[in-house]
């Protein structure tokens, strides 16, 4: 609040001054004095104003994020039953190709057969929780980068580690 020494200057010429400070809500001396008067009440209720729009966008906050956090969990269970539906049929081509063959060299193709399914069934039971974080990472990018160090996450640059496969079984059908 201002308290005025000295004489009274025009309207015109206080006017002026507010707009130099950037008030324009004052029209009239009547417009000011209104405002002294009700200068506590105006505090409250800008206040009140404030917490009723923090109260709100707190509120949606929170819905958004609960929302991502059920879309996330989706993500998640649906990535880990296709990594688990993926080990399972490795384990079951595995069992099939362990059992004896009609001659030697389709014994032997069915070993060679049977490692590259247990190298790649290796390869995806250790890097598990990296697959499904990567797979879980997708739909989180609509959210903004990931914060370093937070919730032991690892970073955006590293790629999943693959199977060394022989450059002559990859055109294999298994």
């Amino acid at each position: 609040m201002a308290v005025i020494h000295g004489q009274i200057e025009s309207l015109k010429r206080i006017r002026e001054t507010l707009n130099q400070k950037g008030i324009y809500r004052f029209n009239s001396i009547g417009d000011i004095n209104w405002f002294l008067n009700n200068y506590d009440h105006e505090k409250e209720e800008i206040f009140f104003k404030i917490e009723r729009e923090f109260d709100l966008e707190l509120y949606n906050l929170q819905a958004a994020g609960f929302q991502l956090q059920k879309t996330h969990d989706d993500n998640k269970n649906k990535a880990e039953t296709k990594l688990n539906n993926r080990i399972s049929q490795l384990n079951t081509k595995c069992t099939a190709l362990s059992k004896p063959a009609k001659n030697a060299v389709m014994e032997l193709l069915n070993w060679y057969r049977q490692q590259i399914l247990l190298a790649i069934k290796f390869n995806l039971e250790r890097n598990f929780n990296f697959i499904i974080w990567l797979q879980t990472l997708k739909p989180e990018k609509n959210c903004g980068p990931p914060v370093k160090g937070s919730m032991g996450m690892r970073p955006t640059s590293r790629k999943p580690s693959r199977p060394v496969v022989p450059q002559s079984s990859r055109n294999l059908k298994i």
